[in-house]
Parts: structure tokens; sequence; C-alpha cells
């Protein structure tokens, strides 16, 4: 139910990012393993611009390792806080699982040239 009242405090027309993240922690506390809650408050503090993200980010690769939309996002919110090396590395491990996507490589292959050539 935690889940579900977050999700409701982050997208209804009854939007209170204060209360869902709340209920989506609640959500943790209760199952650590909640790699959903993990994912909602990863996406909320990433669209804050919040460096927070990383963590929640970081606690969802090990909930979900072969998820390749967690190490391209991981890579995105590194390359903002100016952490290219470690952008870089999940850029490799990203591009490992989706090595059979001709478009999800792409993907990281265009983050990569993006990031290289910030430097």
């Amino acid at each position: 139910p935690y889940n579900n009242l977050g999700y409701v405090y982050r997208v209804s027309d009854k939007r209170n990012p204060v209360h869902a993240e709340m209920f989506f922690k609640k959500a943790i506390e209760y199952s650590p393993q909640s790699w959903y809650a993990h994912q909602q408050l990863a996406e909320m503090h990433m669209e804050a611009g919040n460096a927070d993200a990383v963590y929640y980010l970081m606690r969802l690769r090990e909930l979900r390792p072969r998820d390749p939309n967690v190490y391209y996002n991981l890579a995105v919110v590194l390359h903002l806080l100016e952490e290219n090396d470690e952008a870089l590395t999940f850029i490799e491990e990203g591009q490992r699982l989706v090595s059979h996507n001709s478009d999800a490589s792409r993907a990281f292959q265009n983050l990569r040239v993006q990031i290289l050539s910030s430097d």
C-alpha cells in the first residue's frame, strides 16, 4: 500500500512530492528489496536535479543488476555531477548488458561521446 500511496502523491492531481517520498521510504522500510520504491525515489530525485538520485540508483543496481536503464541513468546523473570517469564505467557495464540490442547500444555510445566531448 505504501508504494501505491507514494505513486498517487507523485503523479495524481493530489501531487505532493514530500508525501510521495515519505510513502516510498516507508515501503522500503517494510520491504528493503522494493525495487519499485527505489526506482520511484531515483526518478523523483533525478527530476529535481538532486544528487541523492545516485544513492537510489546504486541501491536499484543491487536489486536489478541486469537492468540497463539503471546503468544509463547512473551515467547520466554522474555526468551531470561531473563524475565522468565513474559515468563512463557505468556506460561500459550497461553496454555489456545490451550488446544484443543495437538501439540501446547506440544510446550508450551516444552518451559516451557526449561525456567525452564535455571534458
